[in-house]
């Protein structure tokens, strides 16, 4: 572990933002969500929660369009 004092707080937040803008040009965004969604204790009930939540994006965008193109209203 790192303790941040007075004397190092310049250096570690230079170094933080340094590493964090190299991730940004190695890995794409999902790639961090998995990492953290595969080291949780509970990586199988994330897994499944991110799978009902992207079904349950695109559902709705596709009955949204879908409502729209055949003039029914959403509400």
């Amino acid at each position: 572990k790192c303790i941040v004092d007075e004397d190092n707080l310049w250096d570690l937040l230079n170094e933080f933002a340094f590493d964090a803008e190299d991730n940004a040009r190695s890995y794409s965004p999902f790639e961090f969500t998995a990492k953290e969604f595969n080291d949780s204790e509970n990586s199988e009930e994330l897994w499944e929660s991110f799978d009902v939540g992207i079904a349950d994006g695109i559902s709705k965008n596709i009955t949204d369009r879908y409502n729209s193109y055949m003039g029914i209203s959403n509400e």
